[in-house]
């Protein structure tokens, strides 16, 4: 049984304009989803940009004795005497010691935050660390009850000596 010639015909040129127009379609549809349940589940995914804004004003310094930062080891502890001698409060630091046996990550070592003007001595065990090769103190701001890492600001130091009494 034959259906007899049809009035319509997709010539190959027309078959793919309708292919494209779908998949665009298609692909618009799911973005728009896409980027709307992102910007809603995502609250914490800031720029960058607005992050450095929320940091601008935040530094972390380490007191200096003699033209030397206080961070040196004493006993397999490494002591670290933290400054903030700047204008707005640090509600907790983020320390990195990378050592001759491995990483060590320290989040919020801090009791309570460093306003402007205090200082804070914090000790970290070097037991897993080993001889440290460089320590980095990341000061960390509070934002809507979370807590942002100010990198940008943060204070690098290697090799530290041992301590002097």
């Amino acid at each position: 049984m034959e259906l007899g010639p049809t009035k319509f015909k997709v010539t190959p040129i027309m078959g793919f304009i309708l292919a494209l127009s779908f998949a665009m379609a298609v692909g618009g549809i799911t973005m728009g989803f896409g980027s709307s349940y992102v910007s809603s589940h995502a609250e914490f995914a800031l720029d960058h940009n607005e992050l450095n804004q929320k940091c601008t004003g935040v530094l972390i310094n380490v007191v200096t004795i003699q033209d030397r930062p206080f961070i040196c080891t004493k006993e397999n502890i490494l002591h670290i005497a933290l400054d903030n001698s700047n204008r707005l409060s640090i509600d907790n630091v983020k320390i990195r010691v990378l050592g001759s046996l491995g990483v060590s990550n320290i989040d919020h070592p801090l009791t309570e935050p460093l306003s402007p003007g205090d200082g804070a001595h914090i000790q970290v065990p070097l037991e897993k660390v080993g001889t440290p090769l460089e320590v980095s103190i990341a000061p960390q701001i509070e934002d809507n009850g979370n807590l942002i890492d100010c990198l940008d600001q943060t204070f690098h130091y290697q090799k530290p000596q041992g301590c002097t009494e």
